[in-house]
């Protein structure tokens, strides 16, 4: 099977959906074993990223943000004679007839719609399109799946549960490393660490509040 993955948002910064894009592609060496694999973007990618599988640029047909997707991709796919088409941002090209899978991490641009940039809410709307078109829908958690059938009933069917792995470097710290990490950044032998980006929608002035109310 020929596999097209849409990876443009590897040339944002590796947070999020950028990492989780990145950690897809770098496994699938190890469980994609037969198939063929493409790599789909309109933007250029940091040969750094070290990817597997060739990148497939598709640039924009005309000047619009969606216009390389809506245009370029489906030719592409038609062109690659493509199997199936897997975007993790959950989006989906309105024309072509290749089977489609997206990944959908969350819906807070629907529930928390006033804590993103407008444009992005409004991308968010192409989701219902892709909902509908997907063959399947790879929810990152149970949390996500639920979401996804309370708004999209009908596609309750098609929704799979893939929750996100650690990578391997990711193991109880040693002793040694401990110490040093407290050294470094002055930390008492009890603290909280958050891992991500500051934003609104991140909550961490709750996170902030809880923290106190435990220091009480």
């Amino acid at each position: 099977m020929r596999i097209a993955i849409r990876v443009s948002e590897l040339a944002n910064p590796l947070t999020g959906i950028p990492r989780y894009v990145h950690e897809l592609v770098r496994r699938l060496p190890d469980v994609g074993r037969g198939h063929d694999f493409l790599l789909y973007s309109h933007r250029s990618l940091d040969p750094a990223l070290d990817l597997p599988y060739p990148v497939r640029y598709v640039r924009r047909p005309l000047a619009r943000a969606q216009a390389w997707y809506q245009i370029g991709v489906p030719v592409a796919l038609h062109c690659d004679d493509v199997d199936l088409f897997h975007d993790p941002v959950a989006n989906v090209p309105v024309l072509g007839a290749t089977p489609l899978v997206i990944t959908v991490p969350d819906l807070s641009a629907f529930t928390h719609a006033r804590m993103h940039r407008s444009r992005l809410v409004l991308s968010s709307q192409l989701l219902r399109l892709a909902v509908r078109r997907a063959r399947r829908i790879i929810a990152i958690s149970d949390a996500t799946r639920t979401e996804i059938e309370q708004r999209f009933p009908a596609a309750a069917s098609k929704v799979r549960v893939v929750h996100l792995a650690a990578d391997p470097r990711f193991e109880p710290a040693g002793a040694t490393d401990l110490d040093r990490v407290r050294d470094t950044y002055d930390l008492p032998d009890r603290f909280v660490l958050f891992v991500g980006t500051i934003e609104p929608r991140k909550n961490l002035a709750r996170l902030l509040d809880a923290f106190e109310r435990i220091q009480e």
